[in-house]
């Protein structure tokens, strides 16, 4: 095979590729892809919108007890915001924490509650991030107090959940089917059931 025939073949499946991709949404494969400037609800871009809007709502903002005065306008994204370490080399915060361990291993010793849920599906980082979660709750050594099991949403498998407990401290670990990054927004209703089983316990 020629160096020539095996590059036209390359380029063929490139341009291939390009055409196949080009109407997926890179940034979530799962979710539809939207036209930024004239987004449908069915875009969950659609109700970063509303979000904005609801929070700037005088009412809103009353019911939530937000003193008037204390904050301007409320914005999505807020890239002003900077760590106080004199940096700015980031988007958002110039102040990355590596690793959460260290302050959850000093929760164990006090009364409280934690509860922790993690999105679940087939794609590789969604394993990976299960592995490292389970992973590090594991390290801290807590005694399992409920096995895993499924909690339902509308009769379905919502996720599963396990508790674990030593003296007054207790930790909830749940995952949730099929859910994205953000749980509460990609799977509302089982982020509530799962929040309200864990408040009422």
């Amino acid at each position: 095979m020629s160096y020539t025939y095996i590059l036209v073949l390359f380029c063929s499946l490139r341009q291939k590729t390009v055409k196949c991709t080009s109407i997926i949404n890179m940034e979530d494969i799962l979710e539809p892809l939207c036209n930024k400037s004239d987004l449908k609800p069915y875009c969950r871009e659609y109700y970063y919108v509303f979000a904005v809007d609801w929070a700037n709502d005088e009412a809103v903002q009353q019911a939530l007890n937000i003193r008037r005065g204390t904050i301007g306008k409320w914005e999505f994204y807020n890239t002003t915001m900077h760590y106080s370490e004199g940096k700015n080399d980031t988007f958002c915060y110039a102040y990355d924490i590596y690793s959460s361990f260290y302050y959850h291993k000093k929760l164990v010793s006090k009364n409280s509650r934690a509860l922790i849920f993690r999105q679940v599906d087939n794609t590789a980082p969604s394993i990976i991030h299960l592995t490292f979660t389970s992973q590090w709750i594991a390290a801290l050594g807590l005694p399992i107090d409920s096995p895993w099991e499924p909690f339902y949403v509308d009769n379905q498998v919502g996720g599963y959940e396990m508790t674990y407990v030593q003296n007054n401290f207790s930790l909830t670990f749940a995952t949730v089917k099929g859910a994205g990054h953000s749980v509460a927004q990609y799977k509302p209703k089982e982020a509530m059931v799962l929040t309200d089983r864990w408040l009422a316990s």
